[in-house]
């Protein structure tokens, strides 16, 4: 298998696959503590720790940067007429 170029895309573009990435893998959703830790690891949540347990926040300003960039990356889509 070949080695994935991400410097052949852009920066935007990178960004967006990690997010899709985090949020989409099986293995991640299937077990919540590794997925969980994506989240974290991307900043789209915060932890705290309370003792022996973890309480998760979404942090609202990286909220809103992922918003914004699904919202650019799907304005962009551009119907063809003859598509078949």
């Amino acid at each position: 298998m070949g080695i994935t170029k991400t410097e052949i895309f852009t920066t935007k573009q990178n960004k967006l696959a990690n997010i899709l990435k985090a949020l989409a893998h099986p293995a991640r959703i299937a077990t919540i503590s590794q997925h969980l830790n994506e989240l974290k690891n991307i900043g789209i949540i915060k932890g705290c720790v309370e003792g022996t347990s973890i309480s998760y926040c979404i942090d609202e300003k990286v909220w809103k940067q992922v918003k914004n960039e699904f919202d650019s990356f799907l304005v962009s889509f551009q119907a063809k007429e003859n598509c078949s």
